[in-house]
């Protein structure tokens, strides 16, 4: 990736799920508990590591990106605070700016519980005081759940905000917020009033 990434400077690499190499029998029996072995070093995660040594040892590289994929959904809940230290050192060493959301819905279903488990994460005081990990405020996951992608790939989010906004789905969605006939979070997910760009307080039953 290193020598991809120097040798094509005007290209854009994207790390489908981080390059973690994941749990069970793709981890090679470490399953969740994605500790080194050898240094029992709980910022070592498998694989996504070396990425982030790369970039350690080679400040000058900036077209490498990390997509989060299926890595966020298993960590976070199995293994939150080896989740705070990845996400704390990709913004420590690649920048908020290169942190991609995914969550391979088409496999997992729905992915609104992965979206609202970003919304509330905190990375721990006490990581933030000993490895100088950024917070993860709520301009930096507008950044991750999509600002990002958007610039990558030429969006105009305010165009397209537009364009939603009229959209069948939207209309639909709208009807259904303040219905209480046909309103269900259980079925819907959760609304968020307010600024779209910093939710505030969730509506539901």
């Amino acid at each position: 990736m290193k020598k991809a990434a120097k040798d094509w400077p005007d290209l854009d690499f994207i790390a489908y799920h981080s390059g973690f190499r994941g749990s069970g029998w793709l981890a090679k029996g470490t399953g969740i508990k994605v500790v080194d072995p050898q240094t029992k070093d709980p910022q070592e995660i498998p694989w996504i590591s070396e990425i982030l040594r790369i970039l350690k040892r080679n400040p000058g590289i900036k077209n490498i990106y990390f997509e989060l994929g299926s890595t966020f959904n298993i960590l976070s809940s199995y293994a939150p605070r080896t989740c705070m230290h990845m996400l704390g050192q990709m913004i420590q060493l690649a920048g908020a700016d290169h942190v991609l959301w995914g969550t391979d819905s088409i496999w997992n279903g729905s992915p609104q519980s992965q979206i609202e488990l970003m919304r509330r994460l905190k990375i721990a005081d006490d990581l933030v005081d000993r490895h100088g990990y950024s917070q993860l405020t709520d301009a930096v996951k507008n950044q991750i759940l999509g600002l990002n992608a958007a610039k990558l790939f030429g969006i105009d989010v305010e165009a397209q905000r537009k364009a939603i906004k009229t959209d069948k789905l939207s209309l639909l969605r709208e009807g259904r917020r303040y219905d209480p006939m046909t309103r269900s979070n259980m079925q819907y997910g959760w609304v968020w009033v307010g600024d779209e760009n910093a939710p505030t307080t969730p509506v539901g039953a």
